[in-house]
């Protein structure tokens, strides 16, 4: 059996479940959407919080979620802060009771992959998820302290810091003044804490694999959609809580900076980053690659015909 029968199988009986308990909750007789009873297996999924990538309305949905559908939601931030080690982050999804969902800014773990391990998570364009990441940055009413300290960072570096500049200007100072330039990774989420043979194909080999899920900012719609069929424990009637869900975003007007957010990257920016940044191959084969199995698992879940 190829992976992708296997993979069409999985979801068939993921969406027979799902049909099952709705019917069930018909002959109950009870009225309006009710919560999806969490399963009698093992189950615990977990969100690759990639920043700036949509992952802070996530966190505010799954909270809302958790209430409605019954299960543990777990921050994993607050038990040992962002990006924990591999020997820590394995603890902590270990220790955690069934039907519990895990949320942090942390990698994949190789070891726990098998039945009832459900990962998933958001990605973004590269080169938008470079400008948010730019900005919010600098931003001293989200950041506070840390922002301030970017501030004068970006000061103290005249040829490179970009202080005071838009996003488009920024990029054009770092070329013409000859400025390393690195698109910001997302393909390291996909591997373990600071994994030696980490590369955007291993990486991609984990989300086709064991990701139940990998959506996209720009498609948030179609990805809750998918996740509610591919996990209904967790994600039905998200239709119904999400208008409550909190987008913090990157204030668009920086008083400090006077920078504004607003305007796309210019075509002579996205060339330069093209010829100058060095990760900028790999970073793009990785996203079209997950982009294109995204399509798929649409198709897959029904989603999309």
């Amino acid at each position: 059996m190829t992976y992708y029968e296997s993979t069409g199988r999985w979801v068939k009986q993921q969406r027979l479940g799902f049909i099952i308990t709705l019917l069930l909750v018909v002959v109950e007789g009870r009225n309006g959407s009710s919560p999806a009873p969490a399963p009698n297996a093992v189950q615990k999924m977990i969100f690759t919080h990639i920043g700036k990538a949509g992952g802070s309305y996530f966190v505010s949905l799954l909270g809302l979620l958790a209430a409605r559908n019954n299960f543990t939601y777990v921050r994993g931030a607050k038990l040992g802060g962002f990006m924990p080690g591999r020997h820590e982050l394995t603890a902590q999804l270990v220790s955690m009771k069934n039907n519990s969902v895990y949320e942090n800014h942390a990698n994949f773990v190789p070891d726990l992959n098998g039945p009832g391990w459900q990962w998933t998570s958001v990605m973004r364009e590269p080169l938008d998820l470079w400008g948010s990441l730019f900005y919010y940055g600098v931003d001293v009413e989200i950041r506070k302290g840390k922002g301030m300290e970017a501030i004068e960072k970006r000061k103290a570096d005249p040829v490179c810091g970009c202080a005071n500049l838009e996003f488009d200007a920024c990029i054009n100072m770092m070329y013409m003044n000859n400025c390393t330039m690195k698109v910001p990774s997302q393909y390291h989420y996909f591997c373990a804490p600071k994994e030696p043979e980490c590369s955007a194909a291993l990486a991609f080999t984990r989300v086709r694999d064991y990701y139940v899920l990998v959506g996209f900012t720009d498609h948030m719609d179609l990805t809750l959609k998918a996740l509610a069929a591919l996990m209904p424990w967790v994600f039905a009637g998200h239709e119904n809580v999400e208008a409550a869900a909190n987008l913090r975003s990157t204030h668009l007007f920086n008083p400090i900076t006077k920078t504004t957010l607003n305007g796309a990257l210019s075509t002579r920016s996205r060339k330069q980053i093209a010829e100058r940044a060095s990760n900028y191959e790999e970073e793009y084969r990785f996203y079209k690659q997950v982009r294109l199995l995204f399509y798929r698992r649409l198709c897959e879940s029904g989603v999309l015909p």
